[in-house]
């Protein structure tokens, strides 16, 4: 999952950081948060998403369809351990899927580190 395209990955982890960071300062301040943050940010992370999913699939020489790429874009926690269960081979089916699980842990622990950040610093 890691080899073909690092840094959207990277970069998912660094926009969810920010953007719990942003929302904690926010917070401590007692001022609202704007309207278009959050859906600002989820285009952003389904953005970057796709990125890493276009790269893979090119290194791999995946054909996507249509609904693939559609899927990805709209529904990527659903739509990427497909794609990854029907890209790979054999015993690297369950290594890439426990990397997908650690991966959005890595999210969620991006979320906390950068809440606990502006909650301290902000």
């Amino acid at each position: 999952m890691f080899q073909s395209g690092r840094f959207p990955l990277i970069a998912m982890l660094a926009v969810a950081g920010a953007f719990a960071w942003r929302v904690s300062t926010l917070n401590n301040a007692g001022l609202a948060e704007p309207a278009w943050l959050r859906p600002s940010v989820l285009v952003a992370l389904c953005l970057l998403a796709f990125v890493w999913f276009r790269q893979d699939s090119a290194v791999r020489r995946f054909p996507r369809s249509l609904w693939l790429n559609i899927g990805v874009l709209l529904a990527g926690f659903i739509v990427i351990p497909y794609y990854l269960n029907r890209s790979r081979e054999g015993e690297d089916r369950a290594q890439v899927l426990g990397q997908f699980i650690a991966f959005i842990f890595a999210l969620f622990a991006a979320l906390i580190v950068g809440s606990l950040l502006g909650s301290f610093l902000g």
